[in-house]
């Protein structure tokens, strides 16, 4: 298994360990069964953007030190230029870039999507947490699908709504559809 995931697992079991929770408790706030929950702490299967951001909530940490192992260390300003976020690409039809990884106590987690059409509409199970989300379409086409509804978003498009709710997004119709998307806190 990849050694980053690993890293990842291992933080993950640490954090756990360190905040008291037990891995039967970590396993139903993570709403999975525990045989689930224990192959990705133990680094068997890789995280899904989903699994760490919930992971990171529960633990009390930034999703970025799940991800790095260190601590945001700003706390006035953080600028990322160009193509330069923490990049977090699971899934070859997913890659996120972090915006703000390095600021503290963030209020809002502000990532850039690229989805690749390799995936179909349907093909994805629809994920879900707490929080709320902005998305706004840079380029490309976006099936964006939550519970039964669905709506084809384009360039200059946008779409605020509770993550709470099963979603999913698709590249329809182009190579690419790039966004960006502010998850709130």
């Amino acid at each position: 298994m990849n050694e980053q995931i690993k890293l990842i697992a291992l933080r993950i079991s640490d954090m756990r360990e360190i905040r008291g929770i037990s891995q039967t408790d970590m396993a139903a706030k993570m709403d999975l069964s525990l045989d689930e929950y224990l192959s990705y702490e133990k680094g068997e299967q890789d995280f899904s953007f989903t699994f760490l951001y919930k992971a990171s909530n529960i633990l009390g940490i930034e999703m970025a030190e799940l991800l790095t192992g260190e601590h945001p260390k700003l706390d006035f300003c953080s600028v990322v230029k160009a193509g330069q976020g923490l990049r977090y690409e699971r899934r070859k039809d997913y890659n996120h870039q972090h915006l703000a990884y390095n600021f503290k106590e963030r209020k809002a987690d502000p990532f850039f999507v690229t989805v690749r059409s390799d995936i179909k509409p349907g093909q994805r199970e629809p994920n879900s947490h707490e929080s709320q989300e902005f998305m706004y379409i840079v380029s490309g086409s976006l099936l964006f699908c939550l519970d039964d509804y669905s709506v084809r978003l384009e360039k200059g498009d946008s779409v605020y709504y509770d993550c709470t709710h099963p979603h999913a997004m698709y590249a329809v119709d182009c190579d690419e559809c790039q966004f960006i998307t502010i998850i709130m806190k």
